[in-house]
């Protein structure tokens, strides 16, 4: 027993974030107008300082045959008194007539870099040295998941916060606030607002509604 013991707590010395590691996985369904378009799949890994989720979004069901997609985006970061701080983010979106990457490096809460491909052919309308403390689209739902009234968000597009309004029927809803578009002169904003319902972990929602130009998107869970 006495070996037994000292065996088991060399591993805790060896491997801490392997024994306090804990992973969220889940599959949705994506919904609009009630009709089946997509699936997405979410795959979270917690340790006990730092975090990575990675999602992948697919078309399906009818409405395949005519508009195709698929995107994946992944983010990973530290977590400094119970909060998470962006580190790299990385977005692959793809549908049948065009391709698009976005890669951002956060440092010290500012943004280090921010990557598109295509080029982007604009100039910035926005000095990312002024966004402090903004975090990628992912690490913001994270943020919200895990209790915060608001997120600043950059996703390579667009800059803006989200914000806690009410909790009703369909789970708690944030809107968008302080909205930049990155690399036009407009302030034309296609997102409106996201609601969750919590589900029995807090890291793996029931649903996410999306609002977005007009139309309501819905990812339910499996």
């Amino acid at each position: 027993m006495k070996y037994l013991f000292s065996f088991v707590f060399f591993l805790l010395f060896l491997f801490p974030t392997c024994v306090l590691s804990k992973t969220y996985n889940a599959t949705y369904k994506i919904k609009t107008n009630g009709l089946l378009i997509g699936k997405l799949d979410w795959d979270l890994e917690i340790n006990n300082n730092s975090y990575s989720l990675y999602i992948e979004l697919k078309n399906k069901g009818a409405l395949s045959v005519l508009f195709s997609f698929e995107g994946s985006y992944s983010t990973k970061g530290m977590i400094v008194d119970g909060r998470f701080v962006s580190a790299d983010y990385s977005q692959i979106w793809k549908t049948s007539k065009k391709k698009r990457d976005v890669g951002i490096s956060f440092k010290d809460r500012r943004i280090l870099n921010l990557d598109q491909l295509p080029k982007e052919n604009e100039l910035l309308r926005v000095d990312l040295d002024s966004l402090v403390g903004y975090s990628d689209p992912l690490t913001s739902f994270l943020k919200l998941l895990n209790g915060s009234n608001e997120s600043k968000t950059i996703d390579g597009r667009r800059a803006y916060t989200l914000q806690f309004v009410e909790e009703g029927q369909k789970g708690k809803k944030y809107v968008v606030k302080n909205f930049s578009n990155l690399w036009a002169d407009h302030k034309r904003n296609g997102l409106e607002y996201i609601c969750f319902e919590e589900g029995v972990n807090k890291f793996v929602p029931n649903s996410i509604l999306i609002s977005f130009k007009g139309r309501l998107f819905k990812a339910l869970i499996n």
